[in-house]
């Protein structure tokens, strides 16, 4: 990784080369960006199911018990269920977050479209 006075440097000397470098970079951050998303969503998904079966075990466990008893062991697998809802929630904001910073990133600078239009010229007059 080049450090700022030396990307400074590469960009007055070398203009086009140094534009490569941002593209090549812009690449590294949308790799990270989505994969550090990812990640979370996973994490946010692993909680889901952990609190999911949680609740489970909190009813099948209130079997053959007394009415008091049925009814903590309700209100203990609506919570593990709301719970579960809620990193649910988080798991696909972390998704759409991925999308997000993949959209953004993925952008083509204005100067790179004027040149793919110029190359889509030039190749069609030479037809």
């Amino acid at each position: 990784m080049k450090t700022f006075t030396e990307l400074t440097d590469h960009l007055q000397t070398a203009p086009d080369a140094a534009a490569d470098d941002i593209t090549e970079s812009r690449g590294l951050l949308r790799k990270g960006a989505a994969a550090a998303f990812t990640l979370q969503s996973r994490n946010h998904s692993k909680s889901a199911q952990s609190s999911f079966k949680q609740s489970l075990t909190a009813l099948t466990g209130a079997k053959g018990k007394s009415a008091p008893e049925k009814l903590d062991a309700l209100c203990e697998a609506f919570e593990g269920l709301l719970a579960g809802l809620d990193e649910m929630t988080k798991q696909l904001n972390q998704t759409t977050a991925v999308s997000a910073s993949s959209a953004l990133l993925n952008e083509r600078t204005d100067k790179e479209i004027l040149n793919l239009l110029r190359q889509s010229k030039t190749s069609r007059r030479r037809r």
